[in-house]
């Protein structure tokens, strides 16, 4: 959501709701473009816009650079106990394929013995 404003509108535009609606319902990110940052902190309004600093936004930027590192970090430990649990079903499904082989070939051998027996 993209907002644009300009000063001789900001104060009409700081008492309706629509203001307080577009910076509350956006899904993934709200901006807002003004002449004049301080005449937004000077507008009365009840949404939870405030005169946002750089070193605030730094924050915030930091944070979701955490919060991403953290993320791919988990998925990396995903694939790899994912990765780790593939191998291991195949090996046990090769372990389960040879044990069948020298069962029927302990199987064959019986059946080959008894029939020399005979």
């Amino acid at each position: 959501m993209i907002r644009v404003e300009d000063n001789r509108s900001l104060k009409a535009m700081a008492n309706r709701e629509d203001l307080h609606v577009a910076f509350t319902r956006h899904r993934a990110t709200a901006r807002m473009f003004v002449q004049n940052i301080d005449a937004l902190g000077k507008m009365p309004n009840r949404s939870v816009i405030d005169k946002v600093s750089a070193r605030d936004l730094g924050k915030i930027d930091a944070g979701l650079e955490r919060l991403r590192s953290a993320v791919q970090t988990k998925a990396r430990q995903i694939r790899r106990r994912a990765a780790v649990a593939v191998q291991r079903r195949r090996e046990m499904i090769r372990e389960l394929r040879f044990k069948k082989r020298q069962a029927e070939a302990r199987a064959a051998e019986r059946k080959q013995s008894l029939g020399v027996l005979l």
